[in-house]
């Protein structure tokens, strides 16, 4: 009877040690997944209505530490001189477009208003050692540490800014998006379809050219260029102005469908993150150049 009970208290300790191994990382999967609650209350209207009448707080070359959080991610990158790369190696305009812009969010008294959970949490701290601390939550920012604490901005003032941050986790994510698998079979918006059968593309009919077309649209765009990626949690519920369903030989149907506010939600492309979301100016002119081919095919 002695050895089925040391048995079973083996097994025991094996169980207790693995819940305890798994407890933190579920702990840390349970907090990741809570919604962003934290808010921002401003006090005053806007000190100025024009962004270049506000002082800068900081010039980024001075930057020698950024760091970035969002939900359990964390990025931080150092550099040691002015003219020194960031380390860990990341391109440089990721980090410079953030800071041009973070310099000029102090227009506005503000307030922490409740909650504790926000989309970004920034730090940075220049040469001489000064430091700044902030956090974004979807439509505002504040400095609740350093030189420029309680100043704000609130992004109805400054949409075209807010994006920088909506990019969450994936800020520092590689700018190219490559999403064709193989050719084209069909392309559907609102203004209709379009099919290839037995090599020849047609739009009810078979339409001379139009196969040169769309191969050497699908040429220069199966790879493209992308501003921001969106940090799913982060996308705006917006009205769709734009729908692209495109199929392909592999069986694979990718839909493209463009907001109100200018951003894109790809789906059904082969991404570990799922669907997509992101801003791209070079899509939104290359989808209007297809649209118009699609529109001159009928």
């Amino acid at each position: 009877m002695t050895t089925p009970q040391n048995k079973m208290t083996k097994k025991t300790v094996v169980i207790l040690v693995i819940l305890f191994s798994l407890g933190p990382l579920f702990l840390l999967w349970q907090w990741y997944s809570k919604k962003v609650n934290g808010k921002i209350a401003f006090t005053a209207p806007p000190a100025a209505e024009s962004p270049t009448a506000t002082k800068p707080a900081f010039h980024p070359d001075e930057i020698r530490k950024f760091r970035w959080r969002s939900g359990a991610v964390e990025f931080t990158f150092t550099r040691n001189a002015r003219s020194a790369a960031w380390e860990p190696i990341v391109p440089p305009a990721f980090i410079h477009r953030r800071l041009l812009a973070l310099r000029e969010l102090h227009t506005t008294p503000g307030t922490l208003a409740g909650g504790n959970r926000w989309g970004v949490e920034v730090e940075i701290e220049d040469f001489s050692k000064t430091s700044w601390r902030g956090v974004w939550t979807p439509g505002a920012f504040l400095w609740t540490d350093g030189p420029t604490a309680g100043q704000g901005t609130d992004f109805s003032k400054r949409p075209e800014l807010e994006s920088l941050f909506q990019a969450g986790i994936l800020a520092f994510t590689s700018r190219k998006l490559k999403w064709c698998p193989a050719r084209i079979t069909s392309i559907k918006n609102k203004n209709g379809e379009i099919k290839r059968r037995d090599g020849n593309w047609l739009a009810g009919k078979p339409v001379p050219g139009l196969g040169d077309l769309i191969e050497t649209w699908m040429g220069r765009n199966c790879t493209f260029d992308v501003a921001e990626f969106i940090d799913p949690k982060f996308q705006k519920q917006s009205t769709v102005t734009n729908r692209l369903a495109i199929s392909f030989e592999t069986g694979r149907a990718v839909e493209l469908l463009q907001h109100e506010d200018g951003s894109w939600l790809m789906s059904g492309h082969d991404s570990s993150w799922g669907p997509t979301a992101f801003f791209s100016p070079e899509l939104t002119e290359q989808v209007s150049v297809l649209t118009n081919i699609l529109q001159n095919s009928k």
